[in-house]
């Protein structure tokens, strides 16, 4: 049966099923992608703004701390809903969408011609946004020796939280989810 060219009236029970589900699975995919892209935006507007207050002179350095502590968290928020869109991605490909042609096949033919330079410029970018800023933030910030406990403390937790960060974007990039 050629399903291109079958109404809707005409699918068995089973096909109507895998469509809705279908449907249901590029909503998620989408609104997923609506928040990573809200969660990028945050990012760089906490970023420009906490660096906009230190560079104006209008906030003591140690206001850069912050980056090291909100950057990361976004950065594995953002990562969640990556490794999520992956899986739903990978169980539309393999296990749902079973006609030819698909645009699922399309798009992992695609992804093969240009996978090299837009994957190393794609994770590049992210590791400079959700890494790169915050590990700038810890140098520039770095504590004097008089500082208080609590000034040591959020350092030492941003120090942490950026190399955990830096870490899941540099190996877990790479994740394979079979």
């Amino acid at each position: 049966m050629d399903t291109a060219r079958v109404s809707r009236d005409m699918l068995p029970a089973s096909e109507e099923v895998r469509l809705a589900e279908f449907a249901a699975l590029r909503e998620e995919i989408k609104q997923r992608s609506s928040l990573q892209h809200a969660l990028m935006v945050l990012n760089l507007t906490a970023v420009a703004a906490v660096a906009g207050l230190v560079l104006g002179r209008n906030a003591d350095r140690s206001l850069l701390l912050v980056v090291p502590v909100v950057s990361p968290a976004l950065g594995f928020l953002w990562f969640g809903h990556h490794l999520d869109i992956a899986r739903i991605g990978k169980y539309i490909g393999r296990q749902l969408w079973v006609w030819e042609p698909s645009w699922e096949a399309w798009c992992r033919d695609a992804a093969r011609l240009h996978k090299r330079w837009w994957d190393q410029t794609f994770w590049t970018s992210l590791i400079l946004m959700f890494c790169g800023a915050p590990t700038i933030a810890l140098i520039i910030g770095l504590p004097a020796r008089t500082s208080s406990t609590a000034t040591w403390l959020l350092w030492s937790g941003g120090v942490v939280l950026t190399i955990s960060s830096t870490a899941r974007f540099c190996v877990g990039r790479s994740t394979n989810l079979d």
